[in-house]
């Protein structure tokens, strides 16, 4: 009978937070979970500032600027609308026919 060195258990914690995860050897500090809340936040305050300055230059423009910013953006969305008209259009239309008879 050989002799077995006992298994050292590595202790895991799971820490959920908006959404991500992240797994923590027992020997995590706090000062991670920190730095992610105040990059967390960072980011949610430069995005908020980023677009209230996007909503007012948008709401600056005149009416031919805002002409040529549509004819520049359109080849951009248009093909997502009509991708998800086609998506639409296939799985829940004919559901709904389907029902009405």
């Amino acid at each position: 009978m050989a002799f077995e060195q006992p298994r050292q258990k590595v202790q895991t914690m799971r820490i959920t937070m908006n959404r991500t995860v992240v797994m923590c050897n027992s020997d995590c500090s706090g000062g991670t979970m920190s730095r992610m809340k105040d990059t967390n936040l960072t980011v949610g305050i430069c995005s908020l500032i980023i677009s209230l300055v996007m909503f007012i230059w948008l709401l600056s423009l005149g009416h031919k600027e805002t002409k040529f910013l549509k004819f520049i953006v359109r080849p951009f969305y248009l093909p997502i609308i009509w991708v998800l008209s086609i998506l639409y259009n296939l799985f829940f239309r004919i559901t709904l026919l389907c029902f009405a008879e």
